[in-house]
């Protein structure tokens, strides 16, 4: 969720054209979260991000708060590159959301699987027709197909109930 957001960085870059007095010039580079910083999972509410330099703190915070998430970082007292992330409970919108987001992935795993059942049916349709495979180990193959299609249609939909049980809590 975090790791992905960009962040704003300044660098300073020593520039070989200005005078004496003015040798460094800020530049902007964006990086990702994740790219610069590690983030923990801290009991069931908290974020924990290690900034890696204490430079990239404020840049860090910056991005969190601005952030589609509404979530408000502190910097820790104790450790000023620890920045901790209080996430808020689930609210019914979040959570019907989530739950349509489930359903989609649902919807994809479980056409996936049809896919992958078609193609290897026609694949043991193509060797039947050109006569490549004896009927016996044919039926077989078929059998072993419908048996791991039927178990992936089984975990997909294991895996959304699942989601959805989790998400009513």
């Amino acid at each position: 969720m975090l790791e992905a957001l960009p962040v704003e960085l300044n660098v300073k870059h020593p520039d070989q054209s200005k005078p004496k007095g003015k040798s460094e010039t800020p530049h902007h580079e964006r990086a990702k979260l994740g790219d610069i910083a590690s983030v923990v999972p801290k009991g069931g509410r908290m974020l924990q991000v290690f900034a890696a330099e204490e430079a990239h703190v404020k840049p860090l915070t910056a991005a969190i708060m601005a952030s589609d998430y509404s979530l408000t970082p502190e910097v820790d007292k104790n450790n000023t590159l620890l920045i901790l992330v209080p996430v808020p409970p689930a609210t019914a919108e979040t959570r019907q959301q989530a739950a349509q987001e489930a359903k989609k992935c649902f919807d994809k795993a479980s056409l996936d699987v049809r896919n992958a059942r078609g193609d290897a049916q026609k694949r043991h349709r193509k060797m039947e027709l050109n006569k490549l495979v004896i009927q016996d180990e044919l039926k077989k193959a078929h059998k072993s197909m419908e048996d791991v299609a039927r178990k992936g249609q089984d975990e997909v939909k294991k895996v959304y109930e699942n989601a959805l049980k989790t998400l009513q809590q």
